[in-house]
């Protein structure tokens, strides 16, 4: 989660140590750098996806987690895509906000993305800090990113939508393993 590296880099730089825990990381810079806007900062396009997304999250089937969560999606063509968690009772089979989105446009045709927004909310609580994807996701998003051979704008927003953090896929995950690892040619699957 973006409240955990914020307060980890905030440390780091506290701290001085900024060089040696790069090194420690084998030189990843942007894994831990976000920049961080106001929502009256953001473009009309991100505006619209992240109010999107905003909406969606108000619609997820959460029974057992109780936190809401949105996603928003646009495709290379400007098509927008929401939305939410799906949870399960066999917790291993839930499906994310991003993946849903994700997989509602891919079901649509479209597998060319430009930007994912996500805001999220607790049962009985605000979440301060924006909430970043789960691995899982950051792996499906990092598979579009290799299909469009450019990298895919993340919003994050509080549930305030007053702190957004904006990143891209290739800063959640730098080392990413993807379709190129395995020698397979994707652009077939262009649309």
């Amino acid at each position: 989660m973006i409240r955990e590296s914020s307060a980890i880099v905030k440390k780091i730089r506290e701290l001085n140590v900024e060089d040696e825990v790069l090194k420690a990381l084998g030189g990843v810079r942007g894994a831990c750098e976000f920049k961080e806007v106001g929502f009256d900062r953001l473009t009309k396009a991100q505006k619209k996806l992240v109010l999107m997304a905003n909406e969606a999250k108000e619609k997820a089937y959460n029974p057992y987690s109780k936190f809401y969560v949105g996603a928003s999606l646009l495709t290379e063509s400007n098509r927008m895509f929401p939305g939410c968690n799906i949870e399960n009772a066999s917790y291993g089979l839930a499906n994310c906000a991003e993946r849903t989105a994700i997989f509602k446009a891919v079901s649509e045709g479209f597998t060319l993305f430009k930007s994912l927004a996500i805001v999220t909310r607790g049962e009985n609580f605000e979440v301060e800090e924006p909430t970043a994807p789960c691995g899982a996701c950051r792996q499906v998003i990092n598979e579009f990113s290799s299909l469009a051979g450019k990298d895919i704008e993340i919003l994050l927003a509080n549930t305030k939508m007053n702190k957004i953090v904006v990143t891209s896929i290739r800063e959640l995950i730098p080392l990413s393993f993807g379709p190129s690892d395995l020698g397979i040619e994707l652009s077939q699957y262009k649309r």
